[in-house]
């Protein structure tokens, strides 16, 4: 009997600490296709992922946040937060939801969140209770009831480089019990998802500054072209 839980929970915790090495598995160790299929799905497709709903879907497939009813959203900080250095926005950039488009923002203010205190960089953190727990205020209580219509939340958070860069939230339309095997699980995934994100992340600010560098070197050639043009006139 084997737990396929537990290979893609130990798989994603060894891509978190090591994303850099390359592991392969050895078929003739076990060449079960069920437990070669599991570790290339809750691996290879995060690592090939191109797009944050590429890495959003996968998520989605094989944590608990498949089961999330009424939204999962991959948020991003405006800067990485640390002890000393607060966030001032959330964007989601990645979004799936049933709910109508006018209970969202494009943009939050984290300082309308103040439960973000409570979320960690290495940890999981539930909200199993929306409506009785004591850490939210009314202001992120109405949010999450209304806006939201979520009774629990888990979030799930992207650290990566020393950097806590974002986190993953989802909601669910009835009371939820979120158990040891589904955060480690969730934490792990989410740990390999937080690369995936940044290297994307790195590839758009190197297209972003390409394009500036050609945007440039057009404007200057055209600038010589004229001031040339002048000369002759």
């Amino acid at each position: 009997i084997l737990d396929h839980d537990v290979i893609r929970a130990n798989y994603a915790m060894f891509r978190k600490h090591l994303p850099k090495v390359q592991a392969y598995y050895a078929v003739k160790a076990n060449a079960e296709p069920a437990i070669v299929r599991t570790l290339y799905k809750a691996g290879a497709q995060i690592n090939a992922s191109s797009t944050f709903d590429d890495i959003f879907s996968v998520l989605r497939q094989h944590t608990v946040l498949g089961k999330a009813n009424k939204l999962v959203s991959l948020l991003l900080f405006d800067r990485p937060m640390t002890d000393t250095i607060t966030s001032v926005w959330l964007t989601p950039i990645a979004h799936w939801t049933s709910l109508p488009p006018e209970n969202f923002q494009s943009q939050y203010l984290v300082q309308q969140f103040p439960a973000v205190r409570y979320l960690s960089p290495s940890e999981i953190v539930a909200f199993e209770d929306i409506e009785n727990d004591g850490r939210l205020n009314d202001s992120v209580r109405r949010v999450f009831l209304g806006n939201f219509e979520s009774k629990s939340v888990i979030t799930a958070p992207l650290f990566v480089g020393g950097k806590w860069i974002g986190f993953i939230l989802a909601g669910f339309g009835d009371l939820q019990h979120f158990d040891q095997g589904q955060n480690k699980r969730l934490l792990a995934l989410t740990g390999q998802a937080a690369v995936a994100v940044q290297n994307i992340l790195s590839l758009d600010e190197s297209r972003r500054r390409a394009n500036q560098l050609q945007t440039a070197a057009e404007i200057a050639r055209d600038t010589t072209g004229s001031l040339t043009l002048d000369e002759l006139l």
